[in-house]
C-alpha cells in the first residue's frame, strides 16, 4: 500500500465513465474520460465515445445528454479499451465510487483478452470517512461544498477532471489529521469475458426484428449472448411472440377427441351399409 503524499512525484490518472445502465456484466460503456496527474496537474487527458452496437437507453440519454448519435461517433471497443490502457499505463486509479467505474473498465478489457489490475484512491470513500455530517456526498455536492466547477455533471472526463479537484481539497483539509485516509489499496473485480451472440439468438433476433417491423440501430452481430437474450424478452414483452399457424390439431383436446370419434362413427357406418346398397342396385 502506497501513502498518498500532496503530490511530490506522484502520478495517478483520473477515470469518468458513462454506460448504459448499472451492471458491468450486463450493460455496456459509452463514453470513457481520463486524466493523467503529475504533482497535481492535470498533464495529458482522454475521452471517446464508445459504439459498442447498443443504442442509448432514454433514460441515460436524459441523465448523460449522450445520444446514439454520440454513440455511433464513437470507437468500437476494440480500439478504445487498448487505447486507454496504453493511456493510463500501470498508474494507480482515482474515482468517486471508483469500484463502479472499475468493473466497467475490467469488465470491457477483459472482453478484449486483456488484463486490467490498479491501486485506487476513491473520493466517495475518504468523504463518507472525514465528512460524515455533509446530507450528501455525491460529486455534484461535494463539488459544490468545495466550490470546485463541476462541467458537465455525468459526462466522463468533467467527472474524472471534478475528482481530481476535489481530491485536492480534501487533502488540504484533512493531510494533518488523517492522511491515512488517503491510502492506495488494490482494487478487486471478478469479470468473465462475455460470450458473444449466439446463431440461433441472432436468427430469432432478426426474424422477430422483421416480424414486428421494429427498426433498431443495435447490430445483432455485435451483442453478446446475454445483451441478444435482454434485447429478445424486451420485445416479446413488448410487442409479443412470433404468432405460427396452427396446422396441427390437438389431440388432448376433449372437443377434438369428440370430433374424431364422430367422424370415425360415420364412417363405419358408411363402411357398412355401402356393400348392401351396391349389391341392392346390382
Amino acid at each position: 500500500m502506497h501513502m498518498w503524499r500532496c503530490w511530490d512525484d506522484q502520478r495517478l490518472y483520473c477515470s469518468g465513465r458513462g454506460d448504459t445502465g448499472l451492471n458491468p456484466a450486463r450493460d455496456r460503456l459509452l463514453e470513457i474520460g481520463a486524466a493523467r496527474i503529475l504533482n497535481g496537474k492535470v498533464e495529458e487527458t482522454y475521452q471517446t465515445f464508445i459504439d459498442a452496437g447498443v443504442e442509448v437507453p432514454e433514460r441515460i440519454t436524459e441523465l448523460t445528454g449522450i445520444t446514439d448519435e454520440m454513440r455511433l461517433s464513437g470507437k468500437r471497443p476494440e480500439q478504445a479499451i487498448p487505447e486507454f490502457l496504453e493511456f493510463c499505463g500501470e498508474l494507480p486509479i482515482l474515482g468517486h465510487n471508483v469500484s463502479f467505474d472499475f468493473g466497467f473498465l475490467k469488465q470491457a478489457a477483459v472482453n478484449q483478452g486483456l488484463t486490467f489490475e490498479r491501486e485506487a484512491l476513491d473520493t466517495l470513500k475518504i468523504a463518507r470517512k472525514l465528512l460524515p455530517d455533509l446530507p450528501s456526498r455525491r460529486l455534484p455536492d461535494l463539488c459544490a461544498y468545495y466550490q470546485v466547477d463541476p462541467g458537465n455533471s455525468h459526462r466522463a472526463l468533467d467527472d474524472a477532471l471534478s475528482t481530481h479537484f476535489l481530491l485536492w481539497h480534501m487533502w488540504e483539509a484533512f493531510k494533518e489529521t488523517a492522511p491515512e485516509e488517503f491510502t492506495l489499496y488494490p482494487l478487486v473485480y471478478s469479470a468473465k469475458k462475455q460470450s458473444p451472440i449466439a446463431k440461433s439468438q441472432k436468427a430469432y433476433l432478426n426474424d422477430l426484428l422483421k416480424y414486428h417491423r421494429i427498426e433498431t440501430d443495435a447490430v445483432p452481430e455485435k451483442l453478446t449472448k446475454s445483451e441478444a437474450s435482454r434485447m429478445i424478452d424486451n420485445i416479446i414483452s413488448r410487442y409479443g411472440k412470433i404468432k405460427e399457424v396452427k396446422t396441427m390439431m390437438n389431440f388432448n383436446n376433449k372437443k377434438t377427441q369428440k370430433t374424431i370419434a364422430a367422424v370415425i362413427c360415420v364412417l363405419l357406418v358408411i363402411a357398412m351399409i355401402l356393400p348392401m346398397v351396391l349389391s341392392y342396385l346390382e
